[in-house]
């Protein structure tokens, strides 16, 4: 069941990942000019490659946390690399502010001998 959550949580992550390509867009219209004005400003041209290279940081940040979380959730699921596990669960809770008691749980119960 806690593989399931993992496997949720990384879709939404993956999903809400994927909105930086709205920067990278925003940022090649930028560069080929099609939201200047009639005159180009050159500042324009240096903040399309200042959206591309933010967009693109996210966007690569966001889909290495997706495929690192779907593979948390297989090595709870096989019962082994607990301290990746440990590690990941822990990000997400630091990454994601939310008051949900996945990862808290999750944090609790990665011990790799039992209490």
């Amino acid at each position: 069941m806690l593989s399931i959550f993992h496997y949720v949580v990384a879709g939404l992550s993956g999903f809400f990942s994927l909105f930086a390509g709205i920067y990278i867009l925003m940022g090649v219209l930028m560069l080929c000019g099609r939201l200047d004005s009639a005159h180009p400003d050159p500042a324009a041209h240096i903040m399309g490659w200042v959206f591309i290279a933010m967009g693109s940081a996210f966007l690569l940040f966001g889909l290495t946390f997706t495929v690192c979380l779907v593979l948390a959730g297989r090595y709870v699921k096989s019962h082994r690399h607990y301290t990746f596990c440990l590690v990941m669960a822990a990000c997400s809770r630091l990454l994601f502010c939310r008051e949900n008691r996945f990862d808290g749980f999750l944090v609790a119960n990665h011990h790799p001998r039992p209490w």
